[in-house]
């Protein structure tokens, strides 16, 4: 049974339509809102690839937007589905969020990937980058949906403790991913180039900060609601 924001519930009974719609408008509010966010993100990078030194292509902007959405929606659902739509414990938050990262990685760099192979553009394929990238993002995701939820159980209504949470866990686990991506590159022989490192970092940072006002603004629109009759 879903639980409002910082209201216990204890009742065996199954949701009724009301609550079903109610939670289902959620979940929509949140994929719209990654979507948004996905855009925005892909939007800076470019706009930082740019002032780095690179030329602009159309067909490698769509296919990194194809890439940065799905990646969003996955990403932000989940972190959400597990703290303020399931109203998951922090452990299986956390879980939640260590899990749909890699998975929305995958998914993500499939779909850019057919969409290159679409355009003709050259695909990349499964990398040591690729692979150290999602263990590091399923720790920061893990990390991101444990803290998230229990912000969200501690009935936090304050934005504060939420930027807070999303600028240090993007100065942590987006500047470790930015050093070990650029690390692994020299290592291959394929330095990453000045407007590479420019996109990388804007994603590394704005992207988790984004995600938990994601996260805050749902949970806030929710707490505003009008509880659904019969619904908890």
């Amino acid at each position: 049974m879903i639980r409002r924001d910082g209201e216990a519930h204890n009742s065996g009974h199954s949701a009724g339509p009301a609550e079903v719609h109610h939670v289902a408008h959620r979940i929509a509010t949140v994929a719209w809102l990654a979507i948004a966010l996905g855009l925005t993100v892909q939007i800076l990078v470019l706009a930082a690839q740019l002032a780095g030194g690179a030329t602009f292509s159309g067909p490698r902007f769509l296919a990194a937007v194809t890439q940065g959405v799905s990646w969003s929606v996955i990403v932000c659902i989940g972190i959400a589905a597990g703290t303020i739509l399931m109203r998951a414990s922090v452990t299986f938050a956390g879980v939640i969020g260590f899990v749909c990262a890699p998975v929305a990685l995958g998914v993500a760099r499939g779909t850019q990937r057919g969409v290159s192979e679409l355009l003709g553009l050259p695909a990349e394929g499964i990398t040591t980058t690729l692979v150290a990238v999602a263990a590091l993002k399923a720790l920061q995701y893990g990390f991101l949906g444990f803290m998230l939820a229990r912000l969200v159980q501690h009935g936090t209504e304050r934005l504060r403790p939420y930027v807070v949470l999303g600028v240090a866990t993007a100065a942590t686990f987006g500047g470790v991913i930015v050093v070990v991506t650029a690390m692994i590159a020299r290592s291959a022989g394929t330095p990453v180039t000045t407007s590479g490192l420019a996109g990388l970092m804007v994603n590394e940072l704005v992207f988790p900060l984004g995600c938990v006002l994601v996260v805050f603004t749902v949970q806030t629109v929710a707490r505003l609601q009008p509880r659904p009759p019969g619904g908890s």
